[in-house]
């Protein structure tokens, strides 16, 4: 995590990461 950390955090020091809770894998109702 570290080194992710050094590659990617922001000039402000903070790392960003987005989130989507988007069902990008399919449909529901393939259950």
């Amino acid at each position: 995590m570290s080194t992710i950390y050094d590659e990617k955090k922001d000039e402000d020091g903070f790392l960003y990461v987005t989130y989507s809770g988007e069902n990008t894998f399919g449909d529901q109702n393939m259950l």
